[in-house]
């Protein structure tokens, strides 16, 4: 008869170990698709400022042209600002920024 308690409680220690384990898989499976979920809202709002950036640069862009008179482009810290009504297209100002940040 002792025999059989000893079983009877090995088994539902067992089964207690059994269903902490599955709690614990259940947690980490809600923990992950959580992760997920605020992986995918942070790369959509990744998304959205990069898209609200160009247009905002490319507005700036615009307006400094317009109001300037020069498209002014940058690339690896060199500035050309080509003048909308230059005589020859080779007409531009070129400025390189030195490492200080100054032109």
């Amino acid at each position: 008869v002792h025999g059989g308690d000893g079983a009877s409680a090995a088994g539902a220690a067992s089964d207690a170990a059994a269903a902490a384990a599955s709690a614990e898989a259940a947690k980490a499976a809600a923990d992950l698709e959580d992760a997920r979920q605020a992986l995918v809202a942070a790369e959509s709002r990744a998304e959205r400022l990069k898209t609200v950036f160009r247009q905002k640069i490319t507005e700036f862009r615009e307006a400094a042209c317009s109001l300037s008179g020069y498209r002014i482009d940058m690339v690896d810290r060199r500035y050309t600002l080509r003048p909308l009504y230059a005589a020859a297209k080779e007409d531009i100002l070129l400025f390189q920024a030195a490492d200080d940040g100054s032109l």
